[in-house]
């Protein structure tokens, strides 16, 4: 399994709120149209109030996006059907809209591990 993972930052000029409605309604169903080997695809948003564990806000990025694909061929070709699809100047024009490119990092990720955690165990 291979999980793409990608933090983005929205424009500065754009509320939370819109910017997680076009995500939603607009930018994830179009890259979901020009990813069909996409296993899954979440986003995740930042909540960035902070807390009293962690009063420090950080504002890098305001989601992080993952993709799933069953193997590392499966994500090559489908990055390769978005650089050459139709869709793509559409997907790319989105992002232009929506994201702050600059800020964009991409994470490849083909190895996870898990920890199981035991509720009783717990002090």
């Amino acid at each position: 399994m291979i999980k793409l993972v990608v933090m983005l930052k929205k424009h500065s000029d754009i509320s939370a709120e819109e910017f997680e409605r076009h995500y939603e309604e607009v930018h994830a169903p179009l890259g979901l149209r020009l990813m069909p080997s996409a296993l899954r695809y979440i986003r995740k948003y930042l909540d960035s109030r902070g807390s009293k564990a962690s009063p420090t806000v950080d504002d890098a990025f305001d989601v992080i996006t993952e993709v799933w694909f069953a193997s590392l061929n499966d994500y090559e070709q489908a990055m390769s059907a978005i650089r050459t699809s139709a869709g793509a100047a559409q997907l790319i024009e989105d992002e232009h809209k929506l994201f702050d490119r600059a800020a964009t990092r991409y994470y490849l990720i083909t190895e996870e591990r898990e920890s199981t955690v035991n509720a009783t165990d717990k002090s």
